[in-house]
């Protein structure tokens, strides 16, 4: 009995045993269902994509996806069965979806209800304006004409841009959409004769005026030595001024002002401005580059006005004088010192002073926003004119006086605009200050204890001895400051005078 039990057991727990074995195989053969993403975002229903992941439809009448940045309108249409709303261009040529990953990411697609197939959408930018593009057969209606163009080389794109505006284009070679009715000349050759021509004549003329540029700046460092220099004869005591750049000598003129004639050269200006005009080309072209701007100029479309910054300004500066230039904004204030600071040459007229003596002081120029506040300290000294030696001797006065010692390994666009006001003060104001020093609207940076301590530096500096020429909006520090005040308006010398009467007179005109 016990034999014919344990052969019964065998007969029936061997199959069951393999029939349990088999389940589990099974079992780990199907592959699991995906799961879908945790969001509020509301999805409709899930696809599986030809490369085998999962993605979730967006419903679009309740949530529109942030990537959606172009122009599209909804529309209701058919999924399968399912009734769902789409984005569309402004002609309902295509069906736009957004589907979701498991991750939470946004992919856009086309659907094709009539071969019920996805086709994905990438971005590209084309000639400045940035495309969706996907596969011809995104779109059901083919324009006439179209339909023999072989769209299997790849080379032909159904596209829409941000507006909603779409057309069939070809992919050039440069990466560059072109519509597809327009002539293939960027296929054939890259470009069409007269773009060839354009770029050839702008090729030419960019190195002429590299040419140029260079051998410029090569005679002017074989000639360091030869600024205008001034020498008194010693028959008459005439003050003869060399213009370095053309070799001529000339005689400063006196006769004019009956004071000025007979001084010693101690005694003549330490500036000299003769009647200085300042005319700049304003071009009226609204071309938005240089190959657009060039066939404008070839065809005759560019023209210029004239904008007269400065008129037949004249007067003269005298040794340890400081002087104040007023006037409304863009009356030519700053056009003035950049020409006295040598950084122009005037239209007309001439600026008579010697510039290895005069120190510019200007902010807001010459950082480059990528590097650090150290990396900077040199950079913006080396545009201003000092030497290495000279910053690194004068680093520490430099970061101490800024207040920035925390933040000299920090980018400058991390700074605010403060902060990179007062390095640009810090570097400008240090050492000890030129005999000619020129202000450009200096005295109003940082916070209010930082302007103050600005303030004194700068009145340390002017009352040093230098000979100051500086433009401020600020009356009080004109009148608490300079000694004589030039009022310029609209580009002309209106008053020149006494502190309090020039400014009196310009507060009356101002209101």
């Amino acid at each position: 009995m016990k034999k014919i039990c344990r052969k019964a057991n065998n007969f029936i727990g061997v199959p069951i045993l393999c029939m349990i074995t088999l389940c589990l195989c099974l079992q780990a053969s199907v592959p699991s269902r995906a799961q879908a993403p945790e969001t509020d975002i509301p999805l409709l229903m899930e696809v599986s994509m030809e490369n085998g992941k999962t993605l979730y439809i967006v419903d679009h009448s309740l949530y529109i996806p942030p990537d959606a940045a172009w122009s599209y309108r909804l529309v209701q249409d058919s999924c399968g069965e399912q009734r769902i709303t789409f984005l569309t261009d402004q002609e309902e040529d295509v069906r736009i979806l957004y589907l979701m990953d498991q991750e939470g990411k946004f992919f856009m697609y086309a659907y094709n209800d009539e071969n019920g197939l996805f086709y994905p959408c990438e971005t590209l930018t084309s000639k400045d304006r940035v495309y969706q593009y996907m596969s011809p057969d995104a779109c059901r209606v083919w324009p006439e004409g179209l339909a023999g163009i072989n769209a299997a080389k790849g080379t032909l794109f159904f596209a829409l841009d941000m507006w909603g505006n779409s057309n069939f284009y070809r992919m050039l070679p440069t990466g560059e959409l072109q519509a597809w009715n327009e002539p293939p000349a960027e296929e054939e050759g890259g470009m069409n004769q007269t773009e060839k021509l354009v770029l050839i004549l702008f090729s030419a003329n960019a190195i002429v005026i590299l040419t140029f540029a260079s051998l410029y700046a090569f005679e002017r460092r074989k000639r360091p030595e030869q600024k205008p220099k001034r020498e008194e004869t010693e028959e008459a005591g005439d003050i003869i001024v060399e213009d370095w750049e053309t070799g001529e000598s000339f005689v400063l003129e006196t006769e004019d002002d009956p004071q000025a004639a007979g001084l010693s050269r101690t005694e003549m200006p330490i500036i000299s401005v003769q009647d200085v005009s300042m005319v700049f080309k304003v071009s009226t072209s609204n071309a938005s580059g240089v190959k657009e701007y060039l066939i404008q100029r070839l065809k005759g479309q560019v023209t210029y006005r004239e904008l007269v910054a400065l008129d037949h300004v004249d007067f003269d500066i005298y040794q340890g004088e400081i002087v104040g230039i007023i006037g409304t904004n863009g009356s030519g204030k700053s056009t003035l010192l950049r020409i006295v600071s040598g950084a122009l040459n005037p239209t007309g007229g001439r600026v008579v002073v010697d510039d290895r003596k005069v120190h510019l002081l200007t902010l807001g120029t010459g950082f480059d926003m990528e590097l650090s506040a150290r990396e900077n300290v040199y950079l913006n000294g080396a545009i201003i004119g000092y030497s290495k030696e000279f910053l690194d001797t004068h680093y520490q006065e430099i970061v101490d006086f800024a207040e920035l010692s925390d933040f000299m390994e920090e980018k400058v666009k991390n700074f605010s605009s403060g902060m990179v006001s007062r390095l640009g003060f810090a570097i400008a104001t240090a050492g000890e200050a030129a005999e000619i020093l020129i202000l450009d609207e200096v005295l109003a940076v940082g916070d209010e204890s930082f302007r103050k301590k600005s303030l004194k530096r700068i009145k340390e500096m002017i009352h040093s001895g230098s000979t100051v020429l500086m433009v401020s909006h600020g009356m009080g520090t004109i009148l608490d400051n300079c000694t004589k005040v030039v009022w310029i308006e609209k580009g002309e010398m209106k008053m020149i005078g006494d502190p309090k009467e020039v400014c009196r007179a310009y507060q009356k005109q101002c209101g």
